[in-house]
């Protein structure tokens, strides 16, 4: 990419990140001349990606420079799909950064077959203007999907999805692009769930101003992402951050992994639900009832510890103390700075798991590091993994790096 290239890329992302914003903001901020600015501007005008909107108090643009420069809405969209355990999630954003739309398909097959097939379906469906909410927003800026597991996104790759078969070494870009055909200037882009959970908080969540921290995810299964310098950090092999196959308990549980005594296999929310299910099988004394057909909630078991049961309060405090465990060792590696906890499981047990996590970190962390580490909760966004996909074309599109692939 050329000087051009680098200042057009520099303005577009300028655009988006402040819009709307005056041409001599435009130039100011990004550190060009007035004429460049000038020339950058017209070009966007000319391609339709920007647009002229009337400055706040004013009752309309008077004059071909007058205005305020904003995104145009309907220049292009991107379609993110999330692949969830019985769901596919579909999240439709404009170049602006609009939602356009939100759908779920139950999930026909698990399998990497049935899976890419529907995939292929449902993007297909959207592309091709089956989707109202996409008509009229102009052409297709790319695919984002997202799926659990051991996913190299550089490469479009699917190592494995623990513990659904038939998804070890699926080449899951190059799949789609076989039934839906290479469109220029919309690629497909792959990429592992909580990384995109991670990129919308980035966003659009509490991380907004954050340019390092690490995203950890805690529900049916256990990951993180690492953002370091306003970048996803993927480690030489473009698969870091499995969090959840980190072993915290000596001859614990078998992992799906292969492993024993895994962070994920002890603290998921299947872990949690089946250890209150085996106390009350073994008649242990608590104010937990599961009657026939009625299953405990992880909210049950925050309220229950809150008022004080045994049982309820020993599975809320060895659940934070071995998070925290797990946690103190990446905190005092990284020093992340902040450490967003998002998932089912910080929803469903609330502020008692929380605090139980921080003083777990602190005690066992190095000690200048943790201190200064803040912990804050994920945003309550639904379809946050959807919405994550969708952003991911839009980030490639802009050029602005968080990706890094």
């Amino acid at each position: 990419m050329g000087e051009h290239g680098e200042n057009r890329r520099a303005m577009l992302n300028l655009i988006r990140e402040r819009q709307p914003l005056s041409g001599r903001q435009a130039a100011d901020g990004g550190g060009m001349s007035r004429s460049t600015a000038k020339r950058l501007i017209d070009g966007l005008l000319a391609e339709g990606v920007v647009q002229r909107v009337a400055a706040p108090g004013q009752p309309g643009i008077r004059g071909p420079r007058a205005g305020n420069l904003r995104l145009r809405g309907d220049y292009g969209w991107c379609l993110g799909l999330n692949v969830e355990p019985e769901r596919i999630e579909l999240c439709a954003l404009s170049l602006a950064g609009d939602i356009l739309g939100l759908e779920s398909h139950p999930l026909r097959d698990r399998g990497s077959e049935g899976t890419i097939r529907q995939l292929a379906e449902i993007a297909s469906a959207s592309r091709d203007g089956g989707r109202s909410t996409t008509q009229g927003r102009g052409r297709l800026l790319g695919i984002g999907v997202a799926i659990a597991g051991l996913v190299d996104a550089r490469q479009g790759f699917v190592y494995d999805c623990f513990p659904v078969p038939g998804w070890e070494e699926v080449p899951l870009k190059e799949r789609l692009e076989e039934k839906l055909g290479a469109e220029p200037g919309a690629p497909i882009l792959v990429e592992d769930r909580v990384r995109c959970m991670a990129v919308a908080e980035k966003r659009y969540g509490v991380a907004r101003d954050l340019d390092t921290f690490l995203y950890v995810d805690l529900g049916s299964g256990v990951g993180s992402c690492f953002f370091l310098d306003n970048r996803i950090y993927r480690g030489k092999n473009g698969i870091a951050g499995e969090f959840g196959h980190v072993p915290v308990k000596e001859n614990g549980p078998q992992c799906n992994c292969g492993n024993k005594g895994c962070l994920e296999v002890m603290v998921s929310t299947g872990s949690l639900k089946a250890a209150v299910k085996s106390s009350l099988e073994s008649k242990v004394y608590t104010q937990l009832k599961g009657g026939p057909g009625q299953e405990i909630s992880l909210e049950d078991i925050a309220a229950a510890a809150g008022q004080g049961d045994k049982l309820a309060s020993l599975l809320l405090f060895e659940t934070s103390e071995l998070i925290g465990i797990g946690l103190a060792d990446l905190v005092s590696v990284f020093d992340p700075g902040a450490v967003i906890l998002a998932g089912e499981v910080v929803r469903g047990l609330g502020p008692l798991l929380v605090e139980g996590v921080v003083r777990a970190v602190r005690l066992r962390g190095i000690h200048p590091i943790t201190q200064r580490t803040r912990f804050l909760n994920g945003s309550s966004i639904p379809h946050l993994g959807a919405w994550g996909a969708a952003t991911m074309p839009l980030e490639h599109w802009f050029g602005s790096g968080i990706l890094n692939v």
